[in-house]
């Protein structure tokens, strides 16, 4: 039998019509339980990183820049950790930007997502960052993530980064009785699930 022939058989004909309304009714289900029409987490992170960025308010105190910053909102965390693992390497290509306060943005969502897979990213900043608020920052976050992966590079922070900043607050992580002069507290943002 010719090959072009299994085509035109009503048979076959049969089959990808089922499968053609296969198909339709999954997208018809799966379209009907989202709340919401999917966004490309490369734009939810955009949304997010300008989220963060809209939230610090930038002063000038008797010639000292001052930046304040409110608290991540639990609507920004949810949508960072339903992001998950797709969001670090949109986040990592922020860490690569010139402006430090994108930077500073990624650092903490990175943060935000927590767990052992923003542990490179994080190592990343802590090694090569040029900024050590950022290096501190991403020392501040990882001090939030495994243990076991965290405390080698914590422990070379204390040890070998070039701003005594940041090797003075490595230092604190890894002892809490050791003080950071002018220093502020870490505050951890519980996980709302």
């Amino acid at each position: 039998m010719n090959g072009n022939l299994a085509y035109k058989t009503p048979t076959y004909r049969k089959v990808l019509w089922l499968l053609g309304v296969v198909a339709c009714s999954v997208m018809v289900v799966l379209a009907a339980g989202q709340d919401k029409p999917a966004i490309p987490v490369r734009e939810r992170v955009a949304k997010l990183v300008q989220e963060r960025l809209s939230d610090w308010t930038a002063v000038v105190v008797n010639g000292v820049r001052v930046q304040t910053r409110k608290p991540p909102s639990s609507d920004l965390i949810k949508e960072i950790r339903e992001c998950g693992n797709a969001a670090i390497p949109v986040l990592e290509n922020y860490l690569r930007l010139e402006s430090e306060d994108e930077r500073r943005a990624a650092v903490e969502l990175l943060g935000l997502l927590g767990g052992s897979r923003v542990v490179a990213p994080l190592k990343n900043v802590v090694e090569k960052d040029r900024a050590p608020a950022l290096r501190i920052l991403a020392l501040r976050w990882l001090s939030q993530s495994p243990s076991s992966l965290a405390l080698p590079i914590i422990q070379k922070a204390a040890r070998t980064d070039i701003d005594e900043n940041v090797r003075q607050t490595a230092k604190s992580i890894l002892d809490p009785s050791v003080e950071v002069p002018g220093a502020a507290p870490f505050k951890v943002v519980p996980r709302p699930f």
